[in-house]
């Protein structure tokens, strides 16, 4: 037995994913507590935590079949409510994101406009946010980019003269 556990446990980078490793090939709280040396009391609290995030997890699973970053997606209608779980997290609906135009390994960027008004941008939509912002600082009258590179063709002229007039 304690060779099956070892074989199991080998590899996992704490004491909680042994546990949970452990737990998943069906060995009792008090046969992984005796064989990593801990407290039985240790081993419950991690072990009920697992499972209390497997439930939630699998509550917010979507009946629809898509699968989203590994997970099923959560089905929301847009606009529908999304809570926030009591450690800060949020499940956004994979239909929610598909609409949004984000895909399984994209990523975005969290925007808070106001009092409860978080956006979530693409590193595209981020870009062109920061875009409208500099022109709106500036009045709209200008596009920064061109100012710098007109700025850089100054200073290169500006070079070339000097060098023209110490040389000269």
């Amino acid at each position: 037995m304690k060779r099956d556990m070892e074989r199991i446990a080998a590899g996992a980078p704490s004491k909680s994913e042994k546990m949970r490793k452990l737990a998943a090939a069906g060995y009792s709280r008090q046969q992984i507590a005796d064989f990593l040396g801990v407290r039985y009391q240790f081993v419950r609290n991690v072990l009920v935590e697992h499972e209390k995030r497997q439930r939630q997890l699998q509550s917010g699973l979507a009946e629809e079949g898509k699968e989203w970053a590994g997970l099923r997606a959560v089905s929301a209608a847009p606009g529908s409510p999304i809570a926030v779980s009591p450690d800060g997290s949020a499940v956004i609906p994979a239909s929610v994101l598909a609409q949004a135009g984000l895909k399984a390994g994209d990523s975005f960027i969290p925007d808070v406009a106001g009092e409860g008004d978080v956006r979530l941008l693409s590193g595209i939509a981020a870009l062109r946010r920061a875009q409208e912002l500099v022109r709106e600082s500036l009045g709209g009258e200008t596009d920064p980019v061109d100012e710098i590179l007109e700025a850089r063709r100054q200073d290169a002229r500006n070079l070339a003269k000097d060098a023209e007039n110490r040389d000269g």
